[in-house]
Order: C-alpha cells, then sequence, then structure tokens
C-alpha cells in the first residue's frame, strides 16, 4: 500500500524539522551554560542571551510541536474513545481531526494577522524585528496543520481511522 510519508518531500521536510531542533537545542545549551559559568564564577552573564534563548525555546517549541504532531506523541483521549464500539471511535476520530484542523488553520491565518500589527517594533536587547519571534507562531502552527493532514490522510490510505491506545502503538512500535 502506498505510504504518503515516504514522500521525497515530506522525507525533506521531517529531515530539516530534526535538524533544525537538534541544531537550536545544542545552541540553548551552550548558552544556559555558558551563562551558568559566567554569572557564578566571574560574576557575569551575557545581556542578550536571556532574549536569545527565549527566541530559541519558542523555535523549538514551536517546530517540536509539529513534529509531536508528525510522530503522534500529543496527548489525547484515546483510552476514553477506545473503549467505545468501532463506528463511534472512526466518527469522533474525523470529528476531533477536522476540528484540529479547523483551529490550526484558525490560529495560522489569525497569528500572520498579527504579525502584520508589530510594525517596526525590535527587541529590547538584541534590536531585532520583532516580527522574526511573531512569525515563529503561525509558522509552528502551519507545519502542525500540515503534518496533521498528512496524518489524517495516511491513516484514510490505511483504514485507520481510529485513535489506538498507548499500548497498541508500542505493540506495533515492537514488531517495526
Amino acid at each position: 500500500m502506498q505510504n504518503i510519508k515516504n514522500a521525497k518531500v515530506l522525507q525533506i521536510l521531517h529531515i530539516t524539522e530534526d535538524i533544525t531542533i537538534m541544531c537550536v537545542l545544542v545552541i540553548l545549551m551552550i548558552m544556559t551554560i555558558t551563562n551558568v559559568v559566567l554569572r557564578y564564577v566571574f560574576l557575569t552573564g551575557l545581556l542578550w542571551s536571556e532574549e536569545f534563548i527565549g527566541f530559541n525555546l519558542l523555535v523549538v517549541g514551536t517546530i517540536g510541536a509539529a513534529a509531536c504532531v508528525r510522530d503522534k506523541l500529543h496527548t489525547s483521549l484515546d483510552g476514553i474513545v477506545c473503549k467505545f464500539p468501532l463506528k463511534v471511535q472512526n466518527i469522533s476520530y474525523f470529528f476531533v481531526n477536522i476540528l484540529v484542523i479547523i483551529v490550526l488553520g484558525y490560529f495560522t491565518y489569525g497569528g500572520m494577522l498579527f504579525v502584520k500589527t508589530v510594525g517596526l517594533q525590535q527587541s529590547f536587547i538584541l534590536n531585532w524585528p520583532m516580527k522574526i519571534f511573531y512569525i515563529m507562531i503561525p509558522i509552528g502552527c502551519f507545519l502542525c496543520l500540515v503534518e496533521q493532514i498528512i496524518n489524517m490522510i495516511d491513516d484514510i490510505i490505511h483504514r485507520e481511522c481510529r485513535f489506538k491506545t498507548i499500548e497498541e502503538q508500542i505493540a506495533e512500535e515492537e514488531t517495526e
């Protein structure tokens, strides 16, 4: 059976997401350790690092949320839904996923509208345009939206239109 997740464009997107997350986490770790050493050993610090670390946390959070959607790692009420009959599970699966897609689309659109209102604001210490901070929110929502749609299409293709219990997911990973 065809697997939409094996498309070359999606593989490049997933690799880009993963590499971005790893690089930003390394930067966060280095900056945090450097700041701790500077503050407690040399009694000084890098003033700009707080803003820089905050921006990097935003990048990890938004892109990490998309990676979690991709790998179906977000929490859900699968323990409750999986006790329902299969037909009710299928209906709730579509209802929840369509609702998530609508909300993510709304947040992406609303986030882009908000970015337009920021104007020429600058960050306090780095003097970076605030747009680069705020643009991460609609970018993250858009990436989550893309991953959610891909998951839904993939589940329809494989006829797995229901929530799976954590036990089922673990069992599938062990067999792979």
